[in-house]
Formats: C-alpha cells, sequence, structure tokens
C-alpha cells in the first residue's frame, strides 16, 4: 500500500459517540479483526503518558469478564452496570492484568449514556492473562470506575499456537511452524491413520527482542507496541509419500498438545493426471467481514468443502492445494500483537494446506536501523524514482523472517522459489533492489532460465507492488513503470504465463501484455497476463483509472483468484467475491504445448505427441533411400540401353570388369 491517509474507522474516545449498549458492536480487538491504526495509537499514548501521574481508582465496582476461563480465540463478554460516565471514557484491554491504567494492549471508546450494557471482545493468549476496565480520561487525569476479574487461557500460557505448513524443495518435506511461550524444542507427530502418530520430528526455535528491529515505534516496549513474541518453533517432515494425506499435531509435554491437524503431501513435480489448485493474494490485513476474515471463510470451505465452490469446468469442486500471500500479511504496523491475532485467524487454512508468504512494504520498508536489517542491506532500497518509505513503522522484515521459513534456494523469505505439480513458482522481493547488477535480479534470472518446461509448464511470478495496474495513483505508477523497465524483458524472454501482485486494494486483470501493448489473446497466450490481487481484506481502494488498452477487468471487490492449471495447454482463472462467494471474472488460457522446443513453431495437441523416431525406423528409412535411389539407377540404366538398341550400328556387347 501506499503512503496513503489510514484514517481509524472511529476517532479516538474523546470524541467518540458511539454508545456500547449491545452485544451486536462488535470489538476494535480480537475477533472482529479491527483495531486501531497508527495515528490514533500514538495520539491515544499521549494522553496516557500524559495523565499518567494523576491516575486515581474512584471506586472497586466490579463489571463481569464471563467466560473466566477461556480458549485461544475464544468470545468474551464484558457486563457492566450502575456506572455514570459522563466525561470521555472507554473500556481498557489489559494484558497482563497487572498493567498501568495508562497501558492497555487495546480499547474501546465510548459515550456511556446509559449506567449499564455489554460489550464483546476476543481474547488472543498472549501468554498472560487479561482483565477490562471502564477509565474516565479526564485533560489530566485518568479514573479507574470498574474493573473485571480476570480471564485465564484453559490451556496454559505456554500452549502451542499459530500452526502453519511450508513446502521446502523436496516433494517429501514439509515444514511445520508455530509459537508459544516455551523456549525448550518441540515436536511434530505424524502418522496415516488419525490420533496413530508413527513419526516423530524435533522443531528448533528462535526468538526476536526490541533491540533486533530497526527503530520506533515498532520498539517501543508497552503493551500497545512491542511485547515478548514468544518462540517459534520449526521441525521439518521428511520422508512423506507424494499426494498422500497425513495426520499431525504439534508442541510436547511441556507446551501442550495442539489439536490434530491434516494435510495433504505435494504431488509429483510434473503430475499432469491430478489439476494443481491455488490461490494468490495480498493485503490482507484483520478486518471484520467483508474483509479479511471473510477471505478465510470463503478459502476455509474452497479447502474443506469445495463442492460448495460456485464455479463451473472440469475443476469445479476441487479443494484448493495451496495458498500465496505476496505480502502485507496482518498489517502490525508497529502493534506487535496484531501478528498472533492474524495467525490466529489464517490458522484453520495454514495447518490444512501450505501457506506461503513474501514480504510486502509494511513488512520491511524502513528509514533507520541499517545495522538490525536482517536481509543485511542496511536501510534498503530507496531509488529516486520510489516511494519505499518507513511503511514497517520500524520492524523492517524480523517478525515475518522470525516466523516463517521459506524454501533455501533464494534468500530466505525475501525471495525463492518452488514447484507444486505443474507449476513453477517464483516469489521476489519488491522491496529489495532488482536492478539487472543486483544479486536479487541475477538469482531471478538463473531461475527462470533453469524451469523445465517439460515438468512445470506453467510459469508464475509473484511479487507485492504492481508492474501493471491502471488505478490513478501517480507515485505508484512511476514505480510500476520503472519495473516495467527493469524486468519485463527478462520475463518475457522467459515466457511467464502469470504475474501476480498486491499493493493496490482493489482487483485488475490484464490482456497479455508486453511492453504496454496486448499480445494476442488468452486463446494463444503469447505473453505475460498481469493481475493484482490486493483486496484480500484490508481497506479497499476507490480509486480512478488511468483507462490503458491493457486493462480487462477491475473491480472493487473483497475477493481472491482461484485458480488450476488443467495440464500443460490450459489453466482456468477465477476471481471469487467474499460477499456471495460468486465468480465475477472466469477466464480459461490456452497455449502452445511448452513440451516443444521453445524456439520451434510447431504445435502439438495433447492428443498429437511427437515422440521421436526409433533407431530401427531411422535404419529403416536409410535402407530405403538407398533401395530407392538403386532403383532409379537400374530404371535409368535401362532407359539409355533401350535407347542406344534404336540407334544405328548399335550391338549389344557383355559387360567385363577389368581386374
Amino acid at each position: 500500500m501506499t503512503a496513503r491517509s489510514l484514517c481509524f474507522v472511529l476517532v479516538w474516545f474523546c470524541v467518540c459517540v458511539c454508545a456500547l449498549g449491545s452485544r451486536d458492536h462488535s470489538s476494535l480487538f480480537g475477533g472482529a479483526y479491527i483495531y486501531h491504526k497508527s495515528a490514533d495509537v500514538e495520539h491515544f499514548e499521549r494522553k496516557l503518558q500524559s495523565s499518567v501521574s494523576n491516575s486515581t481508582q474512584s471506586s472497586s465496582l466490579i463489571i463481569d469478564a464471563s467466560p473466566a476461563v477461556a480458549y485461544n480465540g475464544d468470545a468474551v463478554t464484558v457486563t457492566w452496570s450502575d456506572i455514570s460516565c459522563d466525561k470521555h471514557c472507554f473500556i481498557g484491554v489489559y494484558a497482563p492484568s497487572t498493567s498501568d491504567d495508562n497501558d492497555p494492549l487495546d480499547f474501546v471508546p465510548f459515550t456511556n449514556v446509559t449506567s449499564s450494557g455489554e460489550h464483546t471482545f476476543v481474547v488472543l493468549n498472549l501468554g498472560v492473562d487479561y482483565q477490562f476496565r471502564i477509565i474516565r480520561a479526564n485533560d489530566d487525569k485518568m479514573v479507574r470506575l470498574a474493573e473485571s476479574n480476570t480471564v485465564t487461557f484453559k490451556r496454559g500460557v505456554n500452549e502451542p499456537l499459530h500452526g502453519r505448513l511450508a513446502l521446502t524443495n523436496n516433494i517429501d518435506e514439509m515444514r511445520v511452524m508455530w509459537t508459544s511461550r516455551e523456549s525448550s524444542p518441540g515436536q511434530v507427530q505424524v502418522g496415516l491413520v488419525s490420533g496413530q502418530y508413527a513419526s516423530f520430528f524435533e522443531s528448533s526455535c528462535e526468538t526476536y527482542s526490541s533491540t533486533d528491529l530497526c527503530g520506533p515505534p515498532a520498539n517501543i516496549e508497552a503493551a500497545m507496541r512491542f511485547r515478548d513474541p514468544g518462540y517459534a518453533h520449526k521441525a521439518l517432515i521428511k520422508g512423506l509419500k507424494p499426494n498422500t494425506r497425513y495426520f499431525y499435531r504439534y508442541g510436547s509435554n511441556v507446551q501442550g498438545w495442539s489439536e490434530e491437524y491434516s494435510f495433504v503431501s505435494a504431488p509429483l513435480v510434473g503430475e499432469q493426471s491430478v489439476p494443481t489448485r491455488f490461490v494468490i493474494y495480498g493485503d490482507m490485513g484483520v478486518e471484520g467481514p467483508p474483509g479479511s476474515a471473510m477471505t478465510m471463510q470463503r478459502l476455509s470451505a474452497d479447502i474443506f468443502q469445495p463442492e460448495h465452490q460456485n464455479g463451473h469446468g472440469v475443476d469445479a469442486g476441487l479443494p484448493v492445494q495451496l495458498v500465496v500471500h505476496i505480502g502485507d500479511l496482518g498489517y502490525s504496523l508497529s502493534r506487535a500483537f496484531v501478528w498472533d491475532q492474524w495467525l490466529t485467524m489464517i490458522q484453520p487454512v495454514s495447518t490444512a494446506v501450505p501457506y506461503m508468504v513474501t514480504i510486502g512494504n509494511h513488512e520491511y520498508d524502513h528509514l533507520s536501523g541499517a545495522v538490525q536489517d536482517p536481509s543485511g542491506v542496511g536501510l534498503g532500497f530507496h531509488p529516486s524514482w520510489g516511494n519505499f518509505e518507513d511503511d514497517s513503522t520500524g520492524e523492517c522484515g524480523v517478525p515475518v523472517l522470525k516466523r516463517f521459513h521459506m524454501p533455501d534456494n533464494g534468500f530466505s523469505v525475501w525471495w525463492y522459489s518452488f514447484d507444486y505439480g505443474m507449476v513453477h513458482f517464483t516469489m521476489f522481493s519488491t522491496e529489495h533492489d532488482f536492478s539487472p547488477d543486483s544479486p536479487q535480479y541475477r538469482w531471478l534470472e538463473k531461475d527462470l532460465a533453469a524451469v523445465d518446461r517439460t515438468r512445470t509448464p506453467w510459469v508464475v511470478v509473484g511479487g507485492h507492488r504492481a508492474m501493471y495496474c491502471s488505478v490513478k495513483a501517480d507515485d505508484d505508477y512511476v514505480v510500476a513503470e520503472h519495473m516495467q523497465e527493469l524486468l519485463e524483458d527478462l520475463l518475457h524472454k522467459y515466457k511467464v504465463d502469470l504475474a501476480l501482485w498486491g499493493h493496490y486494494h482493489s482487483y485488475e486483470r490484464t490482456c497479455p501484455v508486453y511492453k504496454n501493448k496486448c499480445v494476442g489473446d488468452e486463446t494463444d497466450l503469447k505473453a505475460t497476463i498481469h493481475m493484482v490481487v490486493g483486496a484480500a481484506g484490508v481497506e479497499l481502494d476507490y480509486p480512478e483509472w488511468y483507462g490503458k488498452e491493457w486493462s480487462a477487468f477491475r473491480a472493487i471487490e473483497f475477493g481472491y483468484p482461484r485458480i488450476t492449471a488443467i495440464n500443460a495447454t490450459t489453466l482456468h482463472w477465477e476471481y471469487v467475491l467474499n460477499t456471495n462467494y460468486s465468480v465475477i471474472d472466469d477466464l480459461w488460457i490456452h497455449k502452445q504445448d511448452p513440451r516443444v522446443t521453445l524456439n520451434s513453431p510447431t504445435v502439438l495437441r495433447d492428443t498429437e505427441v511427437d515422440t521421436g523416431d526409433s533407431a530401427f525406423e531411422v535404419l529403416l528409412g536409410s535402407l530405403s533411400f538407398v533401395a530407392l535411389l538403386v532403383c532409379a539407377a537400374v530404371v535409368l540404366q535401362a532407359y539409355r540401353q533401350k535407347r542406344h538398341s534404336m540407334l544405328p550400328g548399335y550391338t549389344s556387347l557383355p559387360t567385363s570388369r577389368s581386374s
């Protein structure tokens, strides 16, 4: 996303007019997947800091928080009565319960017209207990009007959470990652039968501190900012059979154990008897319906109940096998607990299928902390023509690097590639230097040049910022033009089929395009089709459009693409709406069979595969050609003899061979 305004859906509490007298009013914390944007948090923090020395408690009234013992992600309802608040008040969420009044994890502003009401929150297991308080904030003083009982977690503070799968470059492997407050190694237990685990794989773990981050506000230690992230555990499962369902759980006797999940291992690379179905999107965040939360609901249905898909074609009803998230993941924006919030939200999907990630500007871009940059490039990529600013608010990629492990054939989470079924995926960082002399460009060219089209006939490139998008945003369009200048020839040279981008919070698909001109159409693919798929959940753009001729379809709708490689020559593209699960853009893409030499003009149909001549056929052909020459010579000689015999004085004589 660009450096556009991040206006909060409510003004801060001192001018808020929303009354909390209904259970329908969703929380700004947790399950509603809405949270305060950075500007509002900074305003709130300044108010709290100015009141710290004057905080007082006017009473010990108790408000009820129920249930008092919860699971991660449970809804907790806070109920109060006989409380008068004629000044500016808020409900504060405090974790741990011993936090000062001026250090809430989150808050809900309200003006309480009546003396009673209730509000429902969703709580996340952050390794501490919770308490809720009603606070009146005057100009220079905070008064605690009421406090709730504490809320604890049934599975304890070390509970293993946020399970997520990732592919490696070996199809017989799957990486399992999770979070726990426990630093000792955990384990993944795996089996072919539910509840019967025959194989065990130990995890490594790592964490990070505020000093690892590049700058403020992300490295400020406060409930609303940096807080202990726990330990990221990573275990590598080996020895998997292709395209086989496995059951697993993760944790330890110290952490406790997760519930049981299952996944289907990767198919053989190049396997064309089964279509390859995947989803790619960007810019999710933790918003409520019809945004992020709805995306997860629809995508879960695509995985667990594919028979309900509103699609059509030979691939209708096939489950999604893989998800790729091309940057701008949870939009933490220096609020560390949002990582827990986002990982909890995606867990039903990320524990069932591989969830591959790349970085966006909101994970990485920074203007300070060159020494801490985990990719080792100082302050990062800031070309004179770019708008690469401080969009990570000081995180500089550390949280995503520590929490995720992508294939090792590139440069960690920054750029990498992998094969899945009939598709080769190349993921690169638009937030690092991609000019022709850069390490990333050299790797990208080497990766694309090495693709074996007989095994992976489809090539998909993904990154965060878009190379083609007709949204009228001048600064981003300049970046797009430079991406075309620096990268488009490379993509065209190696016949990249699809290029998927985020950054713009909208959906757009181009024609097959090269140098800003349409090249044929999707019935015989001759150039790359670009798609902007940045409408997975965070607030939508409502832009004007430039009106480019290469823009084939546009929509300002929450949703995601569902993509199916049917075989070596046919791919099905669908854009699925969150609101009603319908498909609004349905495209069948066809191309020449890539099993033919890339420079060959010959076109083979699926049923006309040229397997070449055998050695016997070559010999037989050679002998036939020699025999034809002999026959021709005999006929010619006979013709000459006949012609000469008709000449006067001609006598036929026996031939003789000189010794």
